[in-house]
């Protein structure tokens, strides 16, 4: 039997219990949500209820979605809750003169936004570099869908749909009440939308076959751009409306770098990929010393593999390609190629 003090389950019972008290106590329904509404610490309480509530959700969507977190992703979970949140807190500031008890709650179910789609977005990297969507039955012939391909392309359209009606939401709060605290929200939601829609294409970009690795590149350097362009735009917003925001400095030149980047990767790949042709073949006796691409772990032949110039190390054509979309290193000896 499972310890029932658990942190969720305690923040329950003692918002259902500070609850109770309160209509127990007053008699009224009325004056109970008075005291709710003005207490200290029934703020303290239905928060950290919100909090639990949200932790709960979170746990319930990775373990019915994606079967639970990887030891990988769950470690690179709380690097990026330190980091990322923390930055979003500073951003925050900058509105606050605007912050009550409905920005605190947005703000928290942002929190939960930003950590899921996180969290799809490793899934989908993973998935994408180690399985196929489509397989074959080995009895019947037919093709099918894996299914946690399935429930991550249902996860990844879900979020899409909130994402957009976050948006919309905060484009009409704004257009009605002038700039306000709707920026940050309306900016944090184009920021995952621009993410969902990247895996959306990357994950039905992972069932073709001619030219999959250029096209997986060019959407995630298109990606990496649209999140530049955002971040300068909120750049600008926010110093027009309400001064320099020091602390988004870092935050555009981080985006920037990264595009900087991308931009050097993709265009080295776009030149390793031209002269691939001129990469020598494997001879028998080469494959005989290293006949397993290390990449797929499959057997090669002379004609479906290549030798890397300088290092030497002979891999799957196929593999290298999609391999130099991530890296430009030799997979062995992570020598430049």
């Amino acid at each position: 039997m499972k310890n029932p003090f658990t942190y969720v389950r305690v923040s329950f019972w003692s918002a259902i219990f500070l609850v109770y008290y309160a209509f127990r106590s007053r008699q009224q329904w009325y004056l109970a949500l008075v005291f709710l509404s003005s207490s200290k610490w029934s703020y303290v309480i239905l928060g950290n209820a919100l909090i639990a509530s949200l932790i709960w959700s979170f746990q319930m969507v990775v373990s019915y979605v994606l079967n639970g977190l990887r030891l990988h992703e769950a470690e690179g979970l709380s690097d990026f809750f330190r980091w990322h949140i923390t930055e979003a807190c500073l951003a925050l500031t900058i509105f606050r003169s605007e912050l009550n008890v409905k920005t605190a709650i947005l703000f928290l179910v942002l929190v939960f936004a930003k950590c899921l789609h996180w969290v799809v977005d490793m899934r989908e990297s993973h998935l994408r570099m180690t399985e196929e969507v489509v397989v074959v039955h080995p009895t019947t012939g037919w093709i099918a869908l894996r299914w946690p391909h399935v429930k991550l392309l249902t996860c990844i359209n879900m979020l899409a749909v909130f994402d957009i009606i976050a948006v919309v939401m905060c484009g009409m709060n704004i257009m009605t009440n002038g700039p306000s605290v709707s920026i940050f929200f309306a900016f944090e939601s184009l920021i995952m939308l621009t993410s969902v829609i990247s895996n959306n294409l990357l994950w039905y970009l992972h069932m073709m076959d001619d030219h999959k690795a250029t096209l997986i590149f060019a959407v995630e350097l298109q990606a990496q751009a649209a999140k530049f362009m955002f971040y300068l735009t909120f750049f600008a917003i926010v110093m027009t409306y309400y001064g320099l925001p020091i602390n988004l400095i870092r935050e555009v030149y981080v985006s920037f770098h990264s595009l900087k980047t991308r931009l050097i990767a993709f265009n080295k790949y776009r030149k390793l990929m031209s002269s691939m042709n001129r990469f020598k073949d494997p001879t028998t006796e080469d494959l005989e010393e290293e006949h397993i691409c290390i990449i797929c772990r499959d057997e090669m032949t002379v004609e479906t593999s290549k030798k890397l110039p300088g290092c030497g190390h002979i891999f799957h054509k196929s593999c290298l390609r999609d391999w130099l979309v991530q890296q430009q290193t030799c997979p062995t000896c992570r020598g430049d190629i």
